[in-house]
């Protein structure tokens, strides 16, 4: 499997990028958010809709942060298969939820999310330098064309 980090802009519950990381050997482990309120984080549309996700998302484990996830977008049939589910952990968010830091553990994905099209500079170059600190490759960072108003 290709390593590939990716930015993207763009609503945060959009998950559909996530693949299944090879667990991380010799990592150590990501420094990520304490605490998350993730019916906050899943958010809504601009409309007040609601977002629904194709994928399933839930905590990985007990006695971890509820910023360490666990995603799934295989059919709920093969649910029982673990690598099905990928790691989804938060290493940063702004205390409005307006944009976050998303990668595994393994350091093979990596997204930048904002909820609005355009994120200023200063804020994606802070969020760039903290992947970096955590040992991302962000040489390999795209940034994801936005159309519309």
């Amino acid at each position: 499997m290709n390593k590939r980090i990716v930015q993207i802009a763009g609503c945060l519950a959009t998950l559909s990028a996530i693949g299944l990381a090879r667990a991380a050997q010799g990592k150590r482990p990501l420094r990520v958010v304490p605490e998350v309120d993730l019916a906050r984080y899943a958010g809504q549309l601009e409309s007040g809709e609601q977002i629904q996700a194709e994928g399933v998302a839930r905590v990985a484990g007990k006695g971890q942060p509820n910023s360490i996830l666990k995603v799934r977008f295989a059919p709920a049939f093969l649910s029982f298969i673990p690598q099905v589910w990928g790691d989804y952990q938060i290493i940063a968010l702004s205390p409005d939820y307006t944009y976050a830091l998303v990668g595994d553990p393994a350091r093979e994905y990596l997204w930048i999310l904002s909820r609005s099209r355009q994120m200023d500079e200063a804020t994606y170059n802070q969020l760039v330098d903290e992947a970096q600190a955590q040992e991302f490759d962000v040489s390999r960072l795209q940034k994801t064309k936005q159309s519309g108003s």
